[in-house]
């Protein structure tokens, strides 16, 4: 099984170097020789679990382990929105998205990212790409846990809803550490990192 990304839901298209989602187990496992999705991810708590059908052997006959054909069931897991990721190296990296405009409720911005050995900061950019006081990188609170729902803090406030409903951009620093993704939620998370200022 491979990773098909689409925009629109009729063109499809394969990830770039094709790495398999879910590998086939190792030399006589039961899912050795063929997998196939049985129906599409859904999410449970903070992963994606992948329920998919493996089989011993490849297509059609002979089949040549004893006993004859094997198949069974799994199940992978995956972390939320764990398929990609933005790695930056310890020398560090940055990303700035394109504008946004998140809905006037929002109040917290939730991270998805595993910056437990290095650190993640967030500012907050306005249409133009100029740092908007308050939520710039100077304030911005490190991340710095492996964690799916990691609230970004600016000076220990998490509170965007003085800006809520503009249109921003955000810019990641990122060292030593991968960003799978971010979402704008009405409240905080149900279990925030502490954060520090070091």
């Amino acid at each position: 099984m491979q990773l098909c990304t689409s925009r629109d839901g009729y063109a499809w298209d394969r990830a770039p170097d094709r790495t398999p989602v879910i590998a086939n187990g190792g030399y006589g496992a039961w899912d050795a020789g063929m997998i196939y999705r049985t129906a599409g991810p859904h999410t449970v708590g903070d992963e994606l679990w992948i329920h998919y059908n493996g089989f011993r052997d490849r297509h059609g006959p002979p089949y040549n382990w004893p006993g004859g054909r094997s198949s069974g069931i799994g199940l992978a897991r995956l972390r939320r929105d764990g398929f990609m990721a933005l790695d930056a190296c310890e020398q560090g990296g940055a990303v700035t998205t394109r504008p946004l405009r998140f809905e006037a409720d929002a109040e917290t911005l939730s991270v998805n990212a595993d910056a437990g050995s290095g650190d993640c900061r967030v500012e907050i950019r306005d249409a133009e790409n100029r740092p908007v006081p308050g939520f710039t990188l100077a304030d911005s609170d490190p991340l710095r846990g492996d964690g799916t729902r990691q609230v970004a803090q600016w000076r220990g406030n998490p509170d965007l809803s003085r800006i809520a409903g503009q249109t921003v951009r955000l810019h990641f620093a990122l060292h030593a550490a991968r960003l799978y993704s971010f979402r704008f939620e009405p409240g905080a998370a149900d279990n925030p990192q502490p954060q520090d200022r070091s």
